[in-house]
């Protein structure tokens, strides 16, 4: 990682690798922290984490009103919930995938009959 200064004393350290990662530092204290690219998003087969339910719309392209319909009736993501925020985990996103994935069977045809 590579560290620098800045005129107030800040120290942060940048990594550029693919899951880019900055720390700033005050006084030895972690001020903030900053991820970027692939890690941020989560990568495709994550285990742990958890996305919003804005971040599971946009990714599958469903409204929020079909969501909600869908949890309704039993046919949504299991969800996270922690206090009132609602999280969906990597996880269960991957499982709900799987499950509404339709499978089809192929047409008979004349020589299968």
């Amino acid at each position: 990682m590579a560290d620098t200064r800045n005129a107030v004393g800040k120290k942060a350290e940048q990594n550029h690798g693919p899951h880019a990662r900055m720390t700033i530092e005050v006084q030895g204290q972690v001020e903030r922290e900053f991820v970027h690219g692939p890690l941020a998003r989560g990568p495709p087969d994550a285990e742990l984490g958890a996305m919003t339910i804005a971040q599971f719309c946009t990714r599958y392209n469903i409204d929020r009103k079909t969501l909600y319909v869908l949890r309704r009736d039993g046919n949504g993501p299991d969800v996270l919930l922690i206090g009132k925020k609602v999280l969906i985990p990597f996880r269960s996103a991957a499982e709900w995938e799987a499950r509404m994935t339709v499978r089809r069977e192929p047409k008979p045809t004349a020589e299968t009959i």
